[in-house]
């Protein structure tokens, strides 16, 4: 994350993983509208964009795998 390496659980979404991240280092969480973690991934906001590799993704919809480079400038 932002250059830092960040473990992350098997099977993750990636905003589940940003946002232990924001509060284990008091940074901001990734926003998000329509994504609830009981009901999943809706995907129709577009508010969780972060870019993954230099390409942007949804973070609701996105699984952790390992050696992504996660860059978020929130």
């Amino acid at each position: 994350m932002n250059r830092k390496a960040w473990p992350a659980k098997a099977g993750e979404l990636l905003v589940d993983a940003l946002n232990r991240y924001a509060k284990a280092t008091a940074t901001k969480q990734v926003p998000q509208v329509c994504y609830l973690p009981a009901m999943g991934p809706i995907q129709s906001c577009d508010t969780c964009m972060v870019s993954v590799n230099g390409s942007l993704v949804r973070a609701c919809a996105t699984k952790v795998a390992a050696g992504m480079q996660v860059e978020d400038r929130r």
